[in-house]
């Protein structure tokens, strides 16, 4: 059974995702909730505050001072659904 926590995890994936792509060049086949922001997907440190940013608008939230905890794209999803749910 999908619950509803699972769809709003994989809208907000999906959301990310399309982000990412569009501002980065990566392709969305490459990007997975388990995808290492700096190591697999080459964001860094200013690229991933000016992301977070944009999250923080869309979504109407705050994301953490220490951005360090902020690992994969799973790390990000968490906070969203935290925050928002």
């Amino acid at each position: 059974m999908i619950t509803k926590r699972r769809v709003r995890m994989s809208n907000y994936l999906s959301k990310v995702k399309a982000l990412i792509s569009e501002r980065y060049g990566v392709g969305p086949e490459e990007i997975t909730g388990e995808s290492f922001i700096e190591g697999d997907l080459n964001i860094g440190e200013i690229d991933l505050m000016e992301l977070l940013a944009e999250l923080e608008e869309i979504y109407k939230i705050e994301f953490p001072e220490d951005k360090e905890s902020i690992k994969t794209i799973n790390d990000i999803i968490d906070i969203i659904l935290e925050s928002v749910d």
